[in-house]
């Protein structure tokens, strides 16, 4: 269920998905929302939900209170490192069964969700907002990091005479 959410909302792991309190999961939305202490930015970040994750998301949070947390069933999160050990034990195995390439991260998910999007799109500031990134020039660096946006992908926009 983690790495589904991570993909198909395009939270950021340590702080996002692992802080998700059944509270914040809104049955009759296709979004929702996380408070500034509980992300990155500090800011509210609004998140969209697609129906994928969202039917997942319903029958975990149908047993559990609204204060908690929607991986341990209690209202304490696990701690910063427990996903990362979870991903470090799964990837040898996920690699032999070629799901994985070895060079490939827990935030590869995040990353692939990212170059999705603006294959889909070709727009960077839906992409800016999804990611929950602060400016234009974050987005940029990231796509560019994962070899999805260059100058070249550019060229097919140039005036015609």
């Amino acid at each position: 269920m983690y790495y589904l959410i991570y993909y198909g909302c395009l939270l950021r792991p340590h702080q996002e998905i692992k802080n998700l309190k059944a509270a914040e999961i809104v049955k009759d939305s296709q979004k929702s929302c996380l408070w500034g202490d509980r992300n990155k930015s500090g800011q509210i970040r609004i998140f969209q939900i697609p129906e994928y994750v969202r039917e997942v998301l319903i029958r975990r949070i149908d047993s559990l209170t609204s204060e908690q947390n929607i991986f341990t069933g209690k209202t304490v999160a696990y701690n910063r490192a427990y996903f990362h050990t979870q991903w470090q034990r799964l990837k040898n195995t996920m690699i032999k069964l070629n799901l994985l390439l070895f060079m490939q991260t827990l935030y590869s998910f995040r990353h692939s969700a990212a170059a999705n999007v603006y294959r889909k799109t070709k727009d960077l500031d839906v992409v800016r907002k999804l990611m929950g990134h602060s400016d234009m020039i974050v987005t940029l660096k990231y796509l560019r990091s994962i070899g999805e946006y260059t100058d070249d992908s550019l060229r097919e926009f140039m005036p015609d005479l």
